[in-house]
């Protein structure tokens, strides 16, 4: 296998893997449609120490919070996710979202453009 085929097939596998396996369950994971899916929120994984102790208050009283009801309840015009989850978990899956985006779709038409031009050009 010619040099650039083995750089493409490796392209290829890259772009694959980092989507399916880093940023769709990142996705599944931490974005939130609020209320929709054309209004999405990204939470974070760690919640500021009062919503969690309300959370845990209100799990003793049988109450389930889950991050939609947390984002309709305490997020608004004036507060974004960073007032239920803490800012640095917020961040930290944002970028790792982005990154994720970025790198598979990098790979992707790395391999992609490989493709093309091995099928128009018969390089390697």
């Amino acid at each position: 296998m010619g040099g650039i085929k083995r750089r493409m097939l490796l392209a290829a596998c890259l772009s694959g893997f980092l989507f399916f396996f880093v940023y769709l369950p990142l996705f599944a994971f931490f974005v939130v449609d609020a209320p929709d899916a054309e209004h999405r929120s990204i939470r974070g994984f760690t919640l500021q120490k009062p919503i969690q102790e309300f959370v845990d208050a209100e799990a003793k009283k049988g109450e389930i919070w889950t991050p939609k009801r947390l984002i309709a309840y305490f997020v608004d015009a004036t507060n974004d996710e960073t007032a239920v989850w803490t800012p640095a978990s917020v961040y930290l899956m944002r970028a790792a979202l982005l990154l994720g985006w970025g790198f598979s779709f990098f790979f992707y038409s790395v391999s992609v453009s490989a493709f093309v031009a091995l099928r128009y050009r018969r390089i390697g």
